[in-house]
């Protein structure tokens, strides 16, 4: 198996073998770059709720635009790219681990727009924020 930066696929696992499935976490792992949206809020359960709307199929740049107390709030939470341990420990790690859900997931789910998100606030500093990964590389 041949992996180049940048590439995004999912495999079942059925069609790879455990060394493939070990490359494949690897890869995602060692992931130098993000780019991805936030919306930052003081309380876990406001975080929780906006969480529970974005699975009722409410849009996360308008979520953002709502509740964030973030500047990049006005941009729907868009934080741009970033590299590894650029953020606030805990969401480098949320960001940066395995935690999002799939494109697969997302579809089980029957809605295509959770695809990256992290599906539990993540605590800093700041207050909680409710986080959704476009791609990492």
């Amino acid at each position: 198996m041949n992996l180049s930066s940048g590439q995004h696929f999912e495999l079942t696992l059925r069609s790879c073998t455990m060394r493939e499935i070990v490359i494949l976490k690897e890869t995602h792992l060692m992931a130098s770059k993000a780019h991805a949206l936030h919306i930052l809020v003081k309380h876990k359960e406001q975080a929780d709720d906006i969480i529970k709307q974005l699975k009722q199929g409410a849009k996360f740049q308008t979520l953002a635009t709502k509740y964030s107390s973030c500047p990049s709030g006005k941009k729907g939470g868009d934080l741009g790219e970033f590299r590894k341990g650029a953020m606030v420990a805990p969401f480098d790690k949320a960001v940066f681990s395995d935690k999002a859900i799939s494109t697969s997931e997302a579809l089980k789910m029957k809605n295509a727009n959770l695809r990256g998100l992290i599906p539990e606030p993540v605590k800093t500093k700041f207050g909680y924020h409710v986080i959704k990964v476009l791609y990492t590389v």
